[in-house]
Parts: C-alpha cells; sequence; structure tokens
C-alpha cells in the first residue's frame, strides 16, 4: 500500500492526477508488472464489495500480485508517482495562497474537445500564475481501477508459439500506451505552448513511437 496523504485543493482533483490522464499512469504501472493497481480509500470513489462503501482509511494505491518481486518493483514506482503529484500539489497550494486559483476543471462528465490543429492559444499574461496541465479536466475514467486485461499475470510457458503471441502482445500494448501519451503531449503543448516538464508527467517516447 502506498499511502497519499494529500488534503483536497480547489480546482485540484488528486485522484485524477494520481491515474492520469484516460488512466494513463496507472495503466503503465500494471503493464510493466503485471500487478494490479487500485486507488482505494476515502475520496477514492472505490466501493468495497462487501460493504458497498469506501474504506475508511485515507486514499492509497492498493497493489496485489502473486509475484512478491513484482509487488515490490509496483511499489516503487507508485512512490515515485504520489512524489510526482505531491510536488505539483504544493505548487498549486502555494498558488492559492499567493490568491491566483489554478485552472478550474471542467464540469464532471464533460469532456472538452481536442484542439483544433491550426488553433493558436493566447499567450498567458505577463506575470501571470502558469494554469496546471489540461489533463485535470478530464473527470476520473472508471476503468482505471479495474483489473488489468488479464484477470491474473500470464504463466510462463516453453512452448515455442506461445512467445511470439506474448511478444506481439506487448508490442500492441506498448504502442497503444506512447499513442496515448504523445496525443496528451501534443494537447499539453497546444495549451500551454510548451512541452511538460518531469515533474508534470513527462516521459521520454521511443523513436519508433513517435511516428
Amino acid at each position: 500500500m502506498v499511502p497519499i496523504t494529500l488534503e483536497p485543493l480547489r480546482n485540484f482533483n488528486v485522484r485524477a492526477k494520481i491515474v492520469g490522464p484516460t488512466g494513463l499512469f496507472v495503466k503503465y504501472i500494471q503493464h510493466e508488472t503485471r500487478v494490479r493497481v487500485q486507488i482505494k480509500g476515502k475520496g477514492s470513489g472505490y466501493l468495497e464489495s462487501d460493504s458497498g462503501r469506501e474504506l475508511e482509511q485515507t486514499m492509497h494505491i492498493h497493489l496485489s500480485g502473486p509475484e512478491a518481486t513484482q509487488v515490490h518493483r509496483a511499489k516503487l514506482m507508485a512512490v515515485d508517482l504520489v512524489d510526482a503529484v505531491t510536488e505539483e500539489w504544493r505548487k498549486a497550494k502555494a498558488a492559492l495562497n499567493r490568491g491566483v486559483e489554478p485552472q478550474p476543471a471542467e464540469p464532471e462528465g464533460e469532456v472538452p474537445p481536442p484542439p483544433e490543429d491550426d488553433a493558436v492559444p493566447p499567450p498567458p499574461p505577463e506575470g501571470a500564475e502558469v494554469p496546471p496541465p489540461p489533463e485535470d479536466d478530464i473527470p476520473p475514467p472508471p476503468p482505471t481501477d479495474a483489473p488489468p486485461d488479464d484477470s491474473e499475470p500470464p504463466k510462463e510457458t516453453t512452448t515455442e508459439t506461445a512467445a511470439p503471441a506474448l511478444e506481439e502482445d506487448e508490442e500492441a500494448t506498448m504502442r497503444a500506451y506512447w499513442k496515448e501519451y504523445v496525443k496528451w503531449e501534443e494537447s499539453f503543448v497546444n495549451y500551454h505552448g510548451r512541452r511538460p516538464t518531469k515533474e508534470e508527467g513527462a516521459q521520454d517516447v521511443p523513436s519508433e513511437y513517435r511516428a
């Protein structure tokens, strides 16, 4: 379990920041480790099957899997993710303390239309606080709390036919992941007029997935 000890802030959806745009960050951890990743606790929106309510615990990232090594690896990745969101949360809180409100999110259930290719966003006024990345406009997607596509991690096999199929499946998953990330990065650039920083979720995209 990785705790998320961040108090609520106006126009800062902690859960949405953790899961990432369209659940990108949670899906990445699940794909890399084959560990089940769920956001649970107060404010998570995850209802326990036995009680029909959220856990009374602080919001946290719940990790489960049959291999202790992979669970530990997933925990390290989850800790890095929480640290990055915490840094962004601190900047948002500092802006609120200075009287500068972060960019308000869209109403729940509405997704803003994608930016037009020819549209050029107006530059912000001099001295204005840069709003947070646009992914906060996207409401938290329900599928992120679901288990990975495979309910159980695939068992190792020694058959010669299984290896190519597994490699094709992993390649398709990685291509879909980087396609979603590149789409988010392009939206960020169109919105802010610059590339995101590492603290804002930037990643190094392999050249073969940029095409």
